[in-house]
């Protein structure tokens, strides 16, 4: 075979087959004895990716399942929207867990039989005791379960009856008050002839006055005629403490000889009194009636206010009841007390309270008589 390359070229001059392959670059792949690792084709692991999207998929939807079903969990236990009003339920001796649960769901006191029996069994159970109980419907489970684990003697409903109520009107308040409670009842129970007062009269079968006037509070396990027994008790006992039966023994002569309302009247007459000579003595040397005012102030709203009509006098400071007892129109509004309310205890009795008064107004009198009838160095108009 003829060469194709120019014989005046000097590589014409070589043979081709006896040049050493200096230009050959060295390649791993020309090695025979390694073998590399062959990479798979695609279509070879589609099993184990549909594996990983298959588990993939189920957890989210394991996931979604758990969420749903706890949202619905939540809203059966805390329903939505603010607790009702409270709602009176019964707890019989027959009962136990399963119709306690149905009947809190009859009256739609909680949202799910299934799930208060399941939420009482995971929080410890319930020990049943037989009473009233008050439960406010759309409320927590937790605070249903809370209120059914407190014993009804420890439930109290806080019940005021204000001074002057008649028997008919506490019945009417404690009604409207305390659900489980009726006026029917009550007033039954206050004309129970079992049922009596030691300041009751022989011959007298009412209560009228014989229950204390207070704030109680009247626990669930209570009855209508347990709550008038305490009332009669507290009216008893603040009785004896403010020695009631001696104290109108001793101003029986003044309820006897006299009508209240005459007493009352004259308690007035000399309090007037009194106040009309103070006026007179500060009146007559002034020489305006805007003078007269400004002093007469000075005098009027001191006395007005230590004289235990805007506060009691027990309850006062010593140094400010030092002074109401100075004052002498304080025995005036005690001896009102003691003349229009018998069967209050005052500071004073109403003998040393008249008393006063009498000695507040002849006081009071001889100075404006001196001051009428003192000789006037003024020239005159």
């Amino acid at each position: 075979m003829k060469s194709s390359l120019d014989p005046l070229l000097p590589e014409a001059q070589v043979d081709p087959d006896a040049r050493p392959a200096l230009d050959w670059p060295t390649d791993p792949w020309d090695a025979t004895d390694q073998t590399g690792t062959v990479e798979r084709l695609r279509r070879q692991t589609r099993p184990l990716k549909w594996i990983v999207y298959t588990a993939m998929v189920l957890g989210i939807v394991m996931v979604m399942i758990a969420g749903a079903v706890g949202w619905w969990y939540l809203g059966k236990m805390n329903p939505e929207g603010a607790a009702g009003d409270v709602q009176s339920f019964t707890v019989a001796e027959t009962d136990d867990v399963d119709s306690i649960a149905q009947r809190l769901y009859d009256q739609g006191l909680i949202s799910d039989v299934g799930v208060f029996e399941w939420y009482v069994d995971r929080n410890g159970g319930l020990e049943i005791t037989p009473g009233y109980y008050e439960i406010r419907p759309n409320d927590h489970m937790g605070n249903v379960l809370g209120r059914l684990r407190t014993p009804p003697g420890q439930t109290y409903t806080k019940v005021t009856f204000p001074e002057g109520f008649t028997v008919a009107k506490m019945a009417e308040r404690l009604d409207v008050t305390v659900d489980r409670l009726t006026a029917t009842d009550f007033l039954a129970a206050a004309n129970d002839p079992s049922i009596r007062s030691s300041f009751q009269p022989p011959e007298v079968s009412s209560l009228e006055g014989m229950l204390f006037p207070d704030t109680y509070q009247v626990s669930n396990a209570e009855s209508e005629g347990q709550i008038i027994e305490r009332m009669i008790a507290l009216m008893e006992r603040v009785g004896e403490q403010e020695d009631i039966v001696n104290g109108a023994a001793a101003e029986g002569s003044w309820a006897q000889t006299a009508p209240r309302w005459l007493l009352a009247a004259l308690v007035v007459l000399l309090v007037s009194f009194a106040l009309t000579a103070l006026g007179f003595a500060i009146a007559w040397p002034m020489d305006s009636t805007q003078a007269f005012h400004a002093i007469i102030n000075l005098f009027l709203i001191p006395l007005w206010l230590l004289s235990g009509a805007l506060f009691p006098l027990s309850s006062a400071s010593s140094w400010l009841r030092l002074l109401m007892q100075i004052n002498p129109l304080t025995y005036g509004v005690e001896a009102l007390r003691s003349v229009l309310y018998p069967g209050s205890r005052g500071e004073f009795s109403l003998v040393a309270s008249m008393a006063t008064l009498v000695l507040f107004s002849l006081v009071m009198f001889g100075a404006a008589f001196v001051m009428v009838n003192r000789r006037s160095t003024k020239p005159a108009a």
